[in-house]
């Protein structure tokens, strides 16, 4: 199949913060700590890292490379070049974009059209497989236990009308065609920086940058750790949830 490619929607990114300082010598635990709120590990498992660092100075250097610079995405490509009209893919985006339509929530002027169309529908990585098995993941695969909502109540009251949380909730509604209120009471932790699934720790996120990697990583990797649907690799250069939540802390893929 011939992609051709278009011109990709257009996403609004604010400054990129600066790589905090990291030295050799540090512990693993230290080498981490400016991605480690990235992170979304949750009560699941985790994919497998090929050629795992084993010593301080090499997890640095692996870190490092991957938040030296931000994901790149592929060329954008034309709804025609995933099947004509009718096909079961091309029905399944107009479905996606009809619900994507209903969501109000934006993050710095970025709706959540705008995210699904240039970070999956218009993403060639992202196979026509890919495309249709989100609306088939089911939502118990994805909840959250009733632990991690009881900390996002003590620890986040008001969560669910955070910007980055009703903005993720709409990828998910999206692309998966599930209610958004039931998303949101079953997705709690969505939208929070942190490690609320294994640590019970997070945080609201700082800039508007933060909030918009924040949803989005959390859609990709619930949907690959929880749902798989690989789509971390596709978005973020990195199937596994250490490096991809590593690029995701250098800002949105360009």
């Amino acid at each position: 199949m011939t992609l051709v490619t278009t011109r990709p929607s257009s996403i609004s990114t604010p400054h990129v913060a600066p790589l905090p300082s990291l030295h050799r010598g540090d512990s693993p635990r230290a080498v981490l700590q400016p991605v480690e709120d990235r992170f979304e590990v949750g009560e699941f498992t985790p994919t497998p890292i090929h050629h795992a660092p084993a010593a301080p100075s090499d997890l640095l250097s692996t870190v490092t490379s991957v938040v030296a610079a931000r994901a790149q995405l592929a060329p954008a490509i034309r709804p025609e070049s995933r099947g004509p009209p009718g096909s079961p893919v091309r029905q399944a985006m107009d479905r996606m974009l009809a619900r994507a339509a209903t969501q109000d929530a934006t993050l710095s002027g970025n709706t959540v059209t705008a995210f699904l169309k240039r970070y999956f529908l218009e993403n060639p990585k992202v196979s026509n497989e890919l495309l249709l098995s989100m609306e088939q993941v089911p939502l118990s695969k994805l909840a959250a236990s009733d632990r991690v909502r009881g900390i996002a109540d003590r620890k986040f009251p008001g969560w669910e009308n955070d910007p980055s949380h009703r903005f993720g909730i709409g990828l998910f509604h999206a692309a998966l065609g599930i209610d958004v209120a039931t998303l949101s009471h079953a997705l709690p932790d969505v939208g929070i920086t942190g490690s609320m699934r294994i640590l019970g720790t997070g945080r609201v996120p700082r800039t508007p940058q933060e909030e918009m990697t924040t949803a989005l990583h959390d859609f990709t990797d619930l949907m690959t750790q929880r749902g798989d649907v690989k789509l971390n690799g596709p978005v973020w250069g990195y199937a596994d949830w250490i490096r991809s939540a590593a690029a995701s802390y250098r800002g949105l893929p360009i």
